[in-house]
This record gives C-alpha cells, structure tokens and sequence, in this order.
C-alpha cells in the first residue's frame, strides 16, 4: 500500500508528485470528497499486469498481457519453481506475473 513516483514518462507531468506516496496522496483526495469512506488501495500495478488480470480473471487460459501503444510492454504467468529470485516460501504461490519492462532494451 505504498507506492513512490520516482519520475513522470510519457509526457504526464503533474507538481508535487515525484519523491511521494502516490497511494498515501489517492487516499488523501479521496478523503477530500468524503463520499467514499470505505475505498482503499490495496494495490499498485501497470498497465500489462492490469490487463492479463482482467482477462485471466475471465478466461484462466490467459496467460499474456500485452500492450501496444506509445509504448510496448508484456507480462505473463510463470511457475515458481522457475523463479530463481523468489526470496520467499517456494510453496505459495504457485505461479507469479512477470513483468518483463522490455521498454528499456
């Protein structure tokens, strides 16, 4: 629940945002409303992640996420047992989303 802008790409440029919670200031405008007392973020994800979780939550044969735009980016499902970079207990989960960021290369 704690998510810092390092830096705005794409264009997007907003004041007082890089260096801060981006969730601790959602919070704070949502409170400013005071229609919505019961709205919590409990998660920061990307547009490729976003998009295999609503379509695998409809159709567990998905397995890609992938977007095409002023960018291109992909996640997908992989095994744990195939994640050598997996800190935690190998057991749970059993699969994890990769986000490959190929932006970059």
């Amino acid at each position: 629940d704690k998510a810092v802008l390092t830096t705005w790409t794409k264009g997007f440029r907003c004041e007082g945002v890089e260096g801060h919670d981006v969730v601790q200031l959602l919070h704070e405008a949502i409170n400013r409303r005071g229609d919505m007392p019961n709205v919590k973020c409990l998660a920061v994800i990307n547009d490729t992640v976003g998009a295999l979780m609503s379509c695998a939550h409809n159709d567990r044969q998905c397995a890609i996420g992938l977007i095409l735009g002023t960018g291109t980016n992909a996640c997908y499902i992989e095994e744990m047992q195939n994640v050598k970079t997996w800190n935690g207990d190998a057991g749970e989960p059993r699969q994890v989303l990769i986000n490959t960021e190929w932006g970059a290369f």
